[in-house]
């Protein structure tokens, strides 16, 4: 019986083991990229509403390539920051919303800030845990939309944002 159990727990351990060492258990690599001033433009608000967009470009097949890799197998974006270009701080705006949007890729919402401080000269907006983002790296190619509502629906205002954020790619 002892014998028997011993033998399970060994095939189990020896199995593990060559799935891992087979690219079955774990990344080849863990990669941290950083945009830097992407710049987000759109059309005139109205009615106090303004989508603006920009588009996000990598070359991920260098980047496997590189690593010894053949895909992404989970993305994790971090420090997300915003800066409202030509104006000294967010008062103009009640909420902004964070999007990616790519071929073939269901568009997800990414982050929101829902609740803007008087004052705020750089947002933060708060990164949603569920926002799977790795199939929009891996086609290298994708569009970042923010929305923003202005908290004066009168005021038809050309509002451009910067943003700044990091991603930890896990490669396979």
């Amino acid at each position: 019986m002892m014998y028997s159990k011993l033998s399970i727990i060994f095939c189990w351990l020896i199995g593990s083991l060559f799935l891992f060492n087979c690219g079955g258990g774990g990344s080849k690599a863990e990669v941290k990229i950083s945009f830097k001033n992407l710049q987000f433009e759109g059309k005139e608000a109205e009615f106090g509403t303004a989508s603006i967009r920009t588009e996000v470009k990598m070359n991920i097949d260098s980047l496997l390539k590189a690593n010894k890799a053949t895909k992404i197998g989970k993305a994790i974006m971090s420090n997300l920051s915003l800066k409202i270009k030509d104006k000294d701080n967010f008062d103009v705006l009640s909420n902004v919303t964070l999007q990616f949007l790519g071929k073939d890729v269901k568009s997800i919402s990414i982050a929101n800030a829902s609740t803007i401080t008087k004052g705020t000269k750089e947002l933060k907006p708060i990164v949603s845990e569920k926002a799977d983002v790795k199939d929009f790296f891996q086609k290298g190619i994708f569009e970042a939309l923010i929305d923003v509502n202005l908290k004066d629906e009168n005021s038809e205002e050309k509002i451009v944002i910067t943003a700044n954020f990091d991603c930890t790619l896990f490669l396979q």
